[in-house]
């Protein structure tokens, strides 16, 4: 008898450690858990790819850009006077309306009387060398388009303005 309450004991031990080895397993692979593993995987995806396609906006234009397409532009009141390749130097006479290639000694110092007399001309020199854009001399009034630090391809969204003259320039990608 005592043999047979042993065994019973026994018995009953290891159906409840089954029992409870059973629960575990449900436990774990309770269908609630899978789910919400599955669904913090998705999102964590989803993040990812956000910020990925973030990045690769950010980066692949430029990566991509052409150096060559990279040009100067001059507006007048909105209207283009003249394009040229930020990579070839030349030096620009804007007068009134009419923009003209020059040579590099050619300065305000150059120009008539006349020419230089803001109340009958709008003059200004632009100067383009080793990448960079920069108005060397104006007749305006109040020069800041003079005091303008040179534009290039690190700061082409900042372009050099010349307000009493309309004068706007600027760095543009053509391809």
């Amino acid at each position: 008898m005592e043999e047979q309450g042993k065994e019973e004991k026994k018995l009953s031990i290891e159906l409840k450690n089954e029992e409870k080895e059973r629960q575990d397993f449900s436990d774990r692979n309770s269908p609630g858990d899978g789910e919400k593993k599955k669904e913090q995987k998705r999102v964590a995806i989803i993040l990812f790819l956000v910020f990925l396609m973030a990045a690769l906006s950010f980066f692949l234009p430029k990566a991509f850009s052409k150096k060559d397409g990279r040009k100067v532009q001059i507006l007048k009141n909105g209207i283009v006077l003249i394009e040229k390749n930020l990579s070839e130097n030349s030096k620009i006479l804007i007068m009134d309306n009419e923009a003209r290639e020059v040579d590099f000694k050619e300065n305000l110092a150059s120009l008539s009387d006349d020419e230089v007399n803001p109340a009958k001309h709008e003059v200004n020199f632009i100067e383009i060398k080793d990448g960079k854009v920069l108005c060397t001399e104006s007749n305006c009034n109040n020069q800041i388009c003079v005091h303008t630090p040179a534009i290039s391809e690190e700061n082409q969204d900042l372009p050099i303005v010349c307000l009493p003259h309309g004068l706007i320039i600027q760095i543009i990608t053509k391809s």
